[in-house]
């Protein structure tokens, strides 16, 4: 019952979800680790974001 539209606004919003616990994973770690891990979350978060475009 539900519309093309509706459903690619939950896909979107699920991939929102998604980046946002990576982000809040990513803050409770650096609180922990260096910031010399940095780099390499940001570099994991683009090519994520690469790969959904």
């Amino acid at each position: 019952m539900e519309t093309p539209i509706s459903s690619r606004a939950m896909q979107s919003l699920s991939i929102f979800l998604l980046l946002f616990l990576e982000l809040l994973t990513i803050g409770i770690q650096l609180m922990f680790s260096g910031e010399s891990k940095l780099t390499q979350y940001w570099t994991g978060i683009t090519l994520i974001y690469d790969m959904e475009q």
